[in-house]
C-alpha cells in the first residue's frame, strides 16, 4: 500500500525565504513527490526540517487523509500501480472532465482500434448532447438525475439535426422523437461514455 508523508526539503528554499511543502507518495520502494499550494517559512519548521505549526499540520492532515481516501478507492488495482501512476491518479482527479471533449478522444480511440461501430454509436451520442446543450461543453459534474431528466424529454421531441456529410456540406434534416427503446439505448450510451471518462 502507498503511503503518503509532507516533506520540505532545505534545497527547495526560494530567494523570499519559503519552502514548498511537497507530498511524498512511497509505494513499491520508491518514492515520488507533489508540490502543493502550502508554504512555510524557518519559523515553521524544526531542526530536522519538520513542521511544528499546528496549524499547517493540520491543514495537510486534510490534504493528506483526502489523498489517502481517493487511494483506497483503487481498491486492488493499487498493486498494479506504480508511484508514478499514483501521483498522475491525485493529479488528474481534481481535473474537470469536459463529456463532450472526451466524446470525441473515445471516438478516435475506437476507430483506431477498429471498432467503427462503436465509433458511430459514440459520435451519435456526441452530436446528440451537441444539439442538446447548444454548445460544445459538459462537465462531468453537472450530470444530475435531473440533468438525464431533462435529456430524456428532449430526446423524445421531434427536432431539426444539422450535420455536415463526407464532402463537408451542411445537410439539414428532420427526426422525430425517440421510443422507450431509442431513448434507452442513449442513455445507456451515455452512461458508457460517463463510466469511459472516469478510468
Amino acid at each position: 500500500m502507498a503511503t503518503l508523508s509532507a516533506k520540505v526539503f532545505k534545497h527547495h528554499k526560494k530567494a523570499d525565504g519559503t519552502f514548498n511543502v511537497k507530498v511524498c507518495i512511497h509505494h513499491n520502494s520508491k518514492r515520488v513527490y507533489m508540490d502543493t499550494e502550502h508554504y512555510v517559512t524557518d519559523k515553521k519548521l524544526d531542526k530536522n526540517l519538520k513542521i511544528k505549526d499546528t496549524m499547517v499540520n493540520r491543514i495537510l492532515y486534510v490534504l493528506l487523509d483526502d489523498y489517502r481516501d481517493a487511494i483506497s478507492r483503487l481498491g486492488a488495482k493499487v498493486d498494479q500501480l506504480n508511484a508514478d501512476d499514483i501521483k498522475a491518479y491525485l493529479l488528474k482527479r481534481n481535473e474537470k472532465v469536459d463529456l463532450i471533449a472526451f466524446a470525441k478522444i473515445h471516438v478516435d480511440y475506437l476507430e483506431s482500434q477498429g471498432r467503427t461501430k462503436s465509433a458511430s454509436t459514440y459520435r451519435t451520442l456526441r452530436n446528440s448532447l451537441i444539439d442538446f446543450l447548444r454548445g460544445t461543453t459538459l462537465h462531468a459534474e453537472e450530470v444530475s438525475p435531473g440533468f438525464l431528466l431533462t435529456y430524456e424529454r428532449f430526446l423524445r421531441r421531434p427536432r431539426t439535426l444539422k450535420r455536415l456529410n463526407q464532402k463537408g456540406k451542411e445537410v439539414i434534416t428532420e427526426s422525430k422523437g425517440l421510443s422507450d427503446a431509442g431513448v434507452h439505448n442513449y442513455i445507456r450510451d451515455f452512461k458508457g461514455l460517463f463510466t469511459a471518462a472516469q478510468v
